[in-house]
């Protein structure tokens, strides 16, 4: 079942990132809004995490672990089954994909801003949920990056995500979205 990519876009201020907490039910808001067809305000948080997965514009934020690897084993030993053979060789595939296998012994503080964007949405990719946010996924990456990034986020899509992403990057909205949706006022 192939899901959209979508972009929202707008200047800085115009409320992506509150657009993002109030899907993740961290703000409130008036109106409805349905969540996997189910009106928000009648979900649980938990329901909510279990399916929507989020990476803040401050990755930072949201690392659990020590190491790079075991960061990105993490969400693989949660969300799959197998072995842990093939979990640890699942992590370290996913870890080649955004070049981060040299760094697989580092503590996520120690990425640059980049590298450490990287590890978030590959956290979060490898968390099996339904729908993705991303808040400015590609800042900070060059070009090959931003390549690698956006056509897994496709690719995924093409699989059953629904991935909702905010961008300042037009070029990057029109080659890699179907769908975009600019806030204003």
């Amino acid at each position: 079942m192939k899901k959209a990519v979508t972009a929202i876009t707008g200047k800085s201020g115009v409320g992506k990132t509150t657009f993002f907490k109030t899907l993740m039910k961290q703000h409130k808001y008036s109106g409805e809004i349905n969540f996997l067809g189910k009106n928000l305000t009648r979900l649980r948080k938990r329901y909510v995490f279990s399916k929507c997965g989020i990476v803040f514009q401050n990755p930072a934020n949201q690392f659990l672990a020590l190491t790079v690897f075991d960061e990105v084993l993490f969400s693989v030993n949660h969300w799959h089954k197998g072995d842990a053979a093939s979990k640890m060789q699942k992590t370290l595939t996913l870890l080649k994909i955004f070049q981060l296998e040299k760094y697989k012994k580092y503590s996520p503080y120690l990425l640059s801003q980049g590298q450490q964007r990287r590890l978030a949405v590959l956290t979060m990719i490898a968390g099996n949920k339904e729908i993705l946010l991303l808040d400015e996924p590609t800042y900070g990456q060059d070009y090959e990056n931003i390549c690698a990034i956006m056509m897994l986020l496709l690719e995924k899509a093409k699989e059953g995500l629904t991935v909702i992403y905010s961008t300042h990057n037009m070029n990057l909205a029109k080659n890699f979205s179907h769908k975009i949706i600019h806030l204003e006022d």
